[in-house]
């Protein structure tokens, strides 16, 4: 890895931790000779312009489909994910989700009439992500949820799986609230053996997995272990190099999607996808484990990852805001590509 404890690797990942990237970059002089600050201040140029680009299509959709009163912002950080936010009226909901999915986005959150509605009075946004580009992702928000105020008023709404159980009528949407209380006692019971959900599906650009790889300082023959390993293009590049690759996913449709991309890149023999519990994997004989998930996810899973893992071997993960986790990584270093900004984390055993 590069060293991260120079003066100016230390000020480039507290910059990127504390969402003062920009600032950094505004105060180095442009004909700085840091080969790292040159090719951090291009792939920032780079996120802005798809970024500004994608916000600008957005809005032209929305206008034509009369959503008069979205309000589009692109994030201000230059994450590695495209992320842009739209604020929307309620009465334009429909109308918003229609136009982004006409140009190629999907929801996460149920299509169903009923299911849709239900979702949509008591949420108070959803996600969309682009059907050929995970890493474009477009924030939908319209206020407040329905039942907002209070902890027993938000345990009242219903799950993506309650939503799913059962197709209810559009105009009957609130007996969802009855669905979810009906299966409160059997979703207790299943959690002792469904693996845990460990959050959103968080896609690690591609441009972004060689200089991750670099920095777990993997090597041909090795064992990788992904953990969430969403479609797999981890897997497909570690096993590419010469490596063997196992990844744990929760979700079967990214399962499937991982199995087909390492089929379509000529490596199965290499590549093993699991359909399973990433908090219970069978880790001991990785030489490197890789993890992108939420921050609260990695804080709660870190110790006993670390724990499960053998002398000699490294766990990596990248993430630009600030780990708050029980065990410091030993290596902390900004990365770039052409296209994404992070900070990558090593802990070695």
């Amino acid at each position: 890895m590069n060293d991260p404890d120079s003066v100016r690797s230390r000020r480039l990942v507290d910059a990127i931790q504390d969402g003062e990237l920009r600032d950094l970059l505004a105060d180095t002089e442009p004909d700085d000779d840091d080969v790292t600050i040159g090719a951090v201040r291009r792939a920032v140029a780079s996120i802005d312009a798809t970024v500004e680009t994608e916000r600008n299509r957005l809005q032209q959709v929305f206008t034509r489909a009369n959503v008069t009163t979205a309000t589009i912002r692109r994030d201000p950080l230059p994450r590695p994910l495209v992320i842009v936010r739209a604020d929307v009226d309620p009465g334009d909901v429909d109308r918003a989700v229609a136009a982004a999915e006409a140009i190629g986005y999907r929801r996460l959150a149920p299509t169903g009439a009923g299911p849709w509605r239900a979702y949509r009075r008591l949420h108070g946004g959803c996600v969309l992500v682009d059907v050929d580009r995970d890493e474009r992702r477009l924030e939908l928000s319209w206020g407040s949820p329905l039942l907002a105020r209070g902890v027993l008023a938000r345990l009242m709404v219903p799950t993506s799986g309650d939503l799913e159980a059962v197709s209810l009528p559009e105009r009957w949407w609130f007996g969802y609230i009855g669905v979810h209380l009906a299966r409160l006692p059997m979703r207790l019971w299943q959690r002792r053996s469904e693996p845990r959900y460990l959050g959103p599906y968080l896609v690690t650009p591609s441009t972004l997995v060689a200089p991750l790889l670099r920095c777990a300082d993997i090597r041909a023959g090795e064992l990788l272990v992904d953990l969430g390993c969403g479609d797999g293009r981890i897997l497909v590049e570690a096993a590419e190099i010469g490596c063997r690759a196992i990844g744990v996913e929760t979700d079967a449709d990214l399962v499937e999607r991982a199995r087909a991309a390492a089929d379509r890149a000529g490596v199965t023999s290499r590549v093993q996808v699991v359909h399973g519990d990433a908090t219970t994997a069978d880790i001991g004989d990785a030489d490197v484990v890789v993890m992108f998930l939420p921050v609260d996810t990695l804080r709660d899973l870190l110790p006993a990852v670390l724990d499960r893992m053998r002398p000699g071997a490294r766990l990596v993960v990248h993430e630009q805001e600030r780990l708050t986790v029980p065990v410091a990584p030993d290596h902390s270093v900004a990365i770039c590509s052409s296209d994404g900004v992070t900070v990558a984390h090593r802990w070695d055993r």
